[in-house]
């Protein structure tokens, strides 16, 4: 669940910096709103928000309607700008915060962050931070298993818009990354995904716009994406032990980049032939959610 509305939003300034302006008035009545909307279809086994101090105030009125003590995750902090921070969205500085993200939604998360200053230096730090925070939401979850109305066990987390968008093209398996461009997630907008960390993700709707199975096209994409992500974590796993000066460090880094290259690469002809048989012989099995529970990012 995207945050309400905040004094950067209405100008259209770029805005990422911990912790950040409260909410507008509008954005205090989005979150009530939303609040009251969410309230309707609980209960909930979560409520989850960001170090962002927006996220918190969106939160507060269903936590409040509900009794609840949300948990504070920094994994769901918006990406990070650098020295574009509080620049205009539409300008080049804007142009430069995009790049990196997008690059990383396409499969190459070891694509540097070009906002000098970035705490997310490129995809892999950002994507390890966020799905420790989808894990820690699933565990949660799994923890107090309460069922919404929906039949579901389901959690709500309250981010910003380039960490829900950027965050869940790059890991469920029916990505559409141009909505991050033609539809961004507006204030107190949802994002549902729906499954586990083993099984993967898969994105059920966007700002209340269904989203229906990945074509053979997107499945066969995402067996790409697999594939040559392994390294890229690998490189920057075994370039990031090169300045521990423990060669034990270099030693595992090599070792278990090799697994996971090696792996990726034995997993990959299984993957797309069985994404080419789902495709052909039932076409409306492919890519189904798998289990529960539901998150809302």
């Amino acid at each position: 669940m995207r945050h309400g509305q905040t004094p950067g939003n209405a100008a259209m300034l770029i805005d990422t910096a911990v912790p950040g302006p409260g909410l507008t008035a509008l954005g205090q009545q989005q979150a009530q709103a939303i609040a009251n909307a969410l309230a309707a279809k609980g209960p909930y086994a979560g409520i989850f928000d960001s170090q962002l101090i927006r996220t918190q105030q969106t939160a507060a009125p269903l936590a409040n309607l509900l009794g609840m003590a949300p948990q504070v995750l920094p994994g769901l902090n918006e990406i990070h700008a650098g020295i574009f921070e509080d620049l205009p969205q539409i300008s080049p500085a804007g142009l430069l915060y995009l790049v990196g993200p997008i690059a990383w939604t396409l499969g190459f998360p070891i694509v540097p962050m070009l906002a000098p200053g970035s705490t997310d230096v490129n995809g892999i730090v950002f994507n390890r931070a966020f799905t420790g925070a989808v894990q820690t939401i699933y565990d949660a979850s799994l923890a107090n298993p309460v069922v919404a109305a929906d039949g579901n066990i389901t959690s709500v987390a309250y981010s910003s818009a380039f960490t829900i968008g950027v965050g869940t093209m790059m890991n469920v398996d029916n990505p559409h990354p141009l909505l991050l461009l033609t539809h961004p997630v507006p204030n107190t907008g949802a994002v549902v995904v729906q499954g586990n960390p083993e099984g993967g993700w898969t994105l059920v709707s966007w700002d209340g716009i269904p989203v229906g199975p990945a074509s053979l096209p997107t499945a066969l994409f995402v067996d790409v994406r697999e594939l040559i992500t392994a390294p890229q974590y690998a490189a920057y796993d075994i370039w990031e032990s090169l300045f521990t000066g423990d060669p034990a460090a270099v030693i595992n880094a090599v070792r278990d980049g090799a697994d996971e290259v090696g792996a990726a690469v034995v997993q990959f002809p299984h993957a797309v032939a069985d994404d080419v048989i789902d495709a052909t012989g039932h076409p409306y099995l492919s890519g189904l959610p798998i289990g529960l529970p539901s998150l809302i990012p």
